[in-house]
């Protein structure tokens, strides 16, 4: 084991020597230029507005400028073809050698801005620039910096969205990528011990990959895969996998929306269950305060296996519950060869929930049943399709283009990380499509469970928590509702939990807390059952996502939780944060 982890501690200190240097970045910050910036274009507002394209003149080593554009925001590649309808508001940056702008090349970019609305230039190279007035009159925002290096390249993507922030103690407007030390964190304190426990948990088989991302001070300074998507090694864990995020689809799909129409006055905490649902209005959960159950302190039952029910005592299915083929009657998709019948929900789902008991006496108790309501809520307080809401309201506000449910609609199974192997339900290995049994029976759209991420886009979600709402320059979320969701409703009853977030255990026990023991108090987040994690933390300025699929191939497998992963590397974290 000490061969092993001097090891890691060598490949640790590798890595951190080839990065670029905290101090060679600080630099390049100062050396950036902003020659002009028409109507305050930069940092880029409103990106669900836009329709983005990218092209190079002439510029070598350009791939870090590109894998930076695109942690904001997918970007086409603008083929040049004249006549192409292309949508309004369109904007277009290039990336050009000041050494090579010449008649030709301004000749060359004349005929691409026939096609854009707005024009970003990013002029890089050593010598002193000459940029000819046609181009700095055509060009909405120029960015200048005297080399072509990666910190360059980076940094003047980071500028365009706002990823850099020059003002002291000032967060900037979205996430930025630096370093470690420009925000007082130590690099190897950092990397060798995550380092250490992730190989403890791939030699224990706990998880046959991971990922874990930091960010601090609004910069993400860590960000590593470990391991492979499966334990016979044949596709290694890369930055943009997507994965089933399980139970934090709580925090990350219904809740934001229940916030948006909290602070819009639109749902009211203290309102009951029977002022929102009318088919509930006869049950034992009319007169239940949404307060109360969002803090999982209603009372209500911790779950219901929905689909034991679906199966006669011979393990067939029963009848009018699944067909092998997609009709009218059976429209809703749970795998390739099997829908459910249309009314299911109601007659068997809804029921169940209705029907389930209600202690008279209720303290702590975490229930997942509420969340198979908000999106019938949320649509009928908006009178939009769920997804569509969510879509359009947040997601898209904040660039989280691969935050979707049902991510084997929109994403190569390539980059979507296989969950389990199903041998009890849906006879299959689960891959792109959710794990949780009730949200596949909602046709993968619940409350509880069924958003797919990559773990960038999850980051953005934090922070837009961390920042009480605000991304960009847009305030997506009212602060006031972000406050309340994330603030310990019922501590003095013994219940650690905010409004559907998780919080710190009110009194830290080694072995038995979830977080770090360093966490504090006004910190928040949410697990996930298929080994994922996000907590925030505003007092340390902190996010700490992990993500596993410790459930490939059975969820029998708990050594994620007996090896305590998660909460070491939290821990290791803050160990990490320069006194």
């Amino acid at each position: 084991m000490k061969r092993i982890l001097l090891f890691i501690y060598l490949i640790a200190s590798f890595c951190l020597k080839a990065q670029e240097s905290p101090h060679s970045f600080q630099l390049a910050e100062k050396q950036a230029r902003t020659i002009k910036n028409e109507g305050n274009l930069l940092p880029l507002a409103n990106l669900d507005q836009y329709t983005f394209y990218y092209h190079n003149f002439n510029l070598t080593n350009n791939n870090e400028f590109v894998e930076k554009i695109q942690q904001y925001i997918p970007f086409g590649l603008w083929e040049k073809t004249k006549g192409n309808n292309f949508s309004n508001n369109r904007i277009l940056v290039c990336t050009i050698a000041a050494q090579n702008i010449n008649t030709s090349t301004i000749n060359e970019m004349l005929q691409w801005l026939t096609y854009t609305d707005r024009l970003i230039l990013c002029v890089m190279g050593k010598q002193e620039i000459i940029i000819p007035d046609l181009l700095l009159q055509r060009a909405d925002a120029v960015l200048y910096y005297p080399s072509a290096k990666a910190n360059a390249q980076s940094i003047l993507a980071q500028i365009i969205f706002g990823g850099r922030s020059f003002q002291k103690d000032v967060l900037p407007l979205r996430l930025g990528y630096a370093p470690p030390q420009t925000v007082g964190m130590d690099s190897l304190k950092l990397a060798y011990p995550i380092s250490a426990i992730i190989q403890e948990g791939l030699i224990e088989e706990a998880f046959p990959g991971a990922q874990v991302l930091v960010v601090k001070d609004g910069q993400v300074v860590f960000h590593e895969t470990y391991g492979y998507h499966t334990y016979d090694k044949k596709r290694k864990v890369q930055k943009n996998d997507i994965y089933d995020l399980a139970s934090i689809t709580k925090i990350m799909g219904p809740l934001p929306a229940l916030m948006k129409l909290h602070g819009e006055g639109k749902f009211g905490l203290d309102d009951t269950v029977g002022q929102y649902l009318l088919k509930a209005q006869k049950s034992n959960k009319a007169d239940l305060k949404w307060r109360d159950i969002l803090a999982h302190q209603a009372g209500l039952k911790a779950w219901i296996p929905f689909w034991k029910e679906t199966l006669k005592s011979d393990g067939k299915f029963k009848r009018r519950t699944f067909k092998p083929l997609q009709s009218n009657r059976y429209p809703i998709y749970v795998t390739d060869n099997l829908f459910l019948h249309k009314s299911y929900k109601k007659r068997k789902i809804d029921k169940a929930i209705l029907a389930s008991p209600v202690d008279k006496n209720p303290s702590y108790r975490y229930s997942g049943l509420s969340f198979y309501w908000y999106p019938e809520i949320i649509e009928n307080l908006t009178n939009q399709d769920y997804e569509t809401y969510l879509r359009e309201n947040i997601y898209r506000k904040i660039g989280a283009y691969t935050l979707n449910y049902n991510s084997f609609l929109y994403h190569n199974l390539d980059q979507i990380v296989p969950t389990e192997r199903d041998t009890f339900f849906r006879m299959q290995q689960l891959h792109g499509t959710v794990h949780d049994e009730g949200a596949a029976m909602m046709g993968g759209i619940s409350g509880n469970a069924g958003l797919f991420s990559n773990i960038n886009d999850l980051a953005k979600m934090a922070y837009l928590y961390q920042q009480k709402g605000k991304y960009g320059k847009e305030q997506i979320l009212p602060a006031k509702s972000v406050e309340e969701f994330t603030q310990c409703q019922f501590c003095e009853e013994g219940n650690r939990r905010g409004l559907g977030f998780d919080k710190p255990l009110i009194d830290y026990v080694a072995g038995k807390a979830h977080t770090a023991k360093d966490a504090s108090p006004n910190s928040y987040g949410h697990s996930g059952y298929t080994g994922t994690f996000v907590w925030i933390d505003p007092d340390a300025s902190l996010i700490y996502i992990f993500f596993s699929n410790r459930v490939f191939p059975t969820r029998d497998n708990r050594k994620l939780y007996e090896l305590d992963i998660r909460p070491r590397i939290h821990q290791a974290i803050y160990n990490a944060i320069i006194k």
